[in-house]
């Protein structure tokens, strides 16, 4: 393996594994929450949501990043 070659693999190796923190994260119930800030009327709003209120999107979420981390474990592969 070349020089650039383990470089490029450190990288995926740091990338899948903030993602999997973000799963291990994102399974943490008082965790799995969205914080969103309206500004519209020129004060600041805080609005939280939870995810387990909404299975479909937790769901979503999950399986995209996993799907992130299976194409970052194959690309690693390749290297």
């Amino acid at each position: 393996m070349t020089l650039e070659n383990l470089k490029k693999a450190n990288e995926l190796y740091k990338q899948i594994n903030q993602k999997k923190e973000f799963i291990k994260a994102f399974e943490y119930p008082a965790l799995n929450t969205i914080i969103a800030y309206d500004l519209s009327d020129g004060s600041e709003t805080q609005r939280v949501f939870s995810l387990s209120d909404e299975p479909d999107l937790s769901d979503i979420i999950r399986d995209y990043i996993s799907n992130q981390i299976e194409r970052l474990e194959k690309r690693l592969e390749e290297l």
